[in-house]
């Protein structure tokens, strides 16, 4: 395999995930994005507050909008 061929780590790590929730929780395309989407605003919402009790100050994650623009829906 070349390596322009090759997935960057982050990729590589959302795709192992993606694929352990799809055959734990037998999700579709739709439940997959879902459920990605919610796991990575739950890591921006636990850093945010890590920073907060750390004396950094407070600064709440901006959001997508939740109106499936985050999942690929147009």
């Amino acid at each position: 395999m070349e390596s322009g061929d090759r997935l960057p780590s982050g990729a590589r790590a959302t795709a192992r995930q993606a694929r352990r929730l799809r055959d734990d929780f037998e999700l579709d395309r739709n439940g997959l994005a879902l459920a990605l989407t919610l796991l990575r605003r739950i890591e921006s919402l636990e850093q945010a507050l890590h920073m907060a009790q750390s004396g950094h100050g407070f600064v709440l994650p901006v959001a997508g909008d939740f109106d499936g623009k985050d999942l690929g829906y147009d």
